[in-house]
């Protein structure tokens, strides 16, 4: 078995927001990504994940779709391969600079934006503006 050569390493830890807002723990995924997961204030579930690609280089690049993908997964493991592989095509084509896509499901809305690194966001559908 390979081992995966990257350390993902807590940042600030967590920060509480305001009392009717979430709670909000960062992360750093090796040398190319910062992982966001947002839970209601109080509870433990994650409603919310967060990641910002950084890459400087196409095989980074490429780690953080893996990563997108892999979050889908986790996300919403009754998904297809193949929609959520049209998930990501339908998010990344024709991204410009200072843009966003969504695609929403029943369960969840994924939205990419490109601005300073990727921005690729997974909300639950009950998560959103809390």
């Amino acid at each position: 078995v390979r081992r995966l050569r990257v350390v993902c390493q807590p940042l600030e830890g967590c920060l509480e927001g305001d009392p009717n807002k979430r709670t909000v723990c960062t992360f750093k995924l090796g040398s190319f990504m910062t992982i966001m997961a947002d839970s209601k204030k109080g509870e433990k579930d994650i409603v919310a994940i967060t990641m910002i690609c950084g890459a400087q280089t196409p095989s980074d690049m490429g780690k953080c779709l893996l990563a997108y993908m892999g979050a889908m997964s986790m996300a919403t493991p009754g998904l297809a391969v193949e929609t959520r592989g049209k998930i990501v095509s339908i998010l990344t084509s024709g991204l410009e600079v200072g843009n966003e896509t969504f695609v929403r499901t029943e369960e969840r809305s994924y939205s990419l934006q490109k601005s300073i690194g990727l921005w690729f966001h997974v909300i639950a559908a009950d998560g959103e503006g809390d």
